[in-house]
């Protein structure tokens, strides 16, 4: 009978397992912004659907206008952003005006990726930084800096929408709350966040590397036709020197 007993409790405690580990596993159907997050975002990292409606539960869908500034420099980082549709351009200072340079080409020499052809008119603006793009982070290397737990952290940029906005939102509070309590989630975090991060400063190199060859073709230009200038003001000057040599 004990043995019996035994067996029972046993068999009832695996089949509990059991259903367990199935529930953790099962399918979970998100909506379509939150599903292409998670299969172009989250996925290499979260292999279970169940962790990442944890993220979904605490989250919240917002949009934006086109030229509506997203984060002025000095504003506190109180959330974390993930573009799900649009751009936005990082500055230094929000002094913008587009200006093509299609048919630089200085600006072809640099930019051998197709998808990057619209960054020519941003390259022009001396205080541009980088362009954030869909399925990324804004915030990332403001919560990289921080370790995943920003407290009065500020931006030192400002961020402006190129186009019109749709992106998830997590406050802070709440994310934070998330993370101190799942190990699984906290790590993914960080390591999504720790390759948007570096992805954005490669970027944000490549740029500053461009603005400083076109600055520095742009300054040659200029040199060249002051000298042009100065010689042609040079032969008029002889020129009417020896007019009046000959009267």
């Amino acid at each position: 009978l004990d043995t019996a007993m035994f067996n029972t409790v046993m068999f009832l405690f695996n089949v509990r397992h059991a259903v367990k580990l199935w529930y953790a596993q099962r399918y979970i159907e998100f909506e379509p912004e939150y599903e292409k997050i998670y299969k172009q975002v989250f996925k290499p990292y979260l292999d279970s659907r169940v962790h990442f409606k944890k993220l979904v539960d605490i989250s919240c869908m917002r949009t934006s206008p086109k030229g509506e500034i997203f984060k002025k420099k000095g504003d506190e980082v109180t959330s974390l952003c993930c573009l799900v549709k649009g751009r936005i351009s990082v500055v230094r200072k929000i002094e913008y005006e587009p200006v093509s340079v299609s048919n630089n080409p200085v600006f072809h020499s640099f930019l051998d990726d197709a998808d990057e052809s619209d960054i020519g008119d941003f390259l022009r603006n001396q205080h541009f930084i980088n362009l954030c793009r869909e399925n990324q982070f804004i915030e990332a290397p403001q919560w990289v800096t921080a370790k995943l737990r920003p407290q009065g952290d500020r931006f030192t940029v400002s961020f402006v929408a190129v186009d019109d906005l749709q992106y998830i939102k997590w406050p802070k509070e709440n994310l934070i709350n998330l993370i101190d309590s799942n190990k699984k989630i906290y790590n993914a975090l960080n390591g999504v966040l720790g390759l948007h991060t570096a992805h954005a400063l490669i970027a944000s190199r490549k740029y500053a590397k461009i603005q400083d060859e076109l600055s520095g073709s742009s300054t040659n230009i200029a040199s060249r036709k002051n000298s042009i200038l100065t010689q042609e003001q040079k032969e008029n000057e002889n020129g009417n020197n020896a007019d009046i040599d000959e009267e």
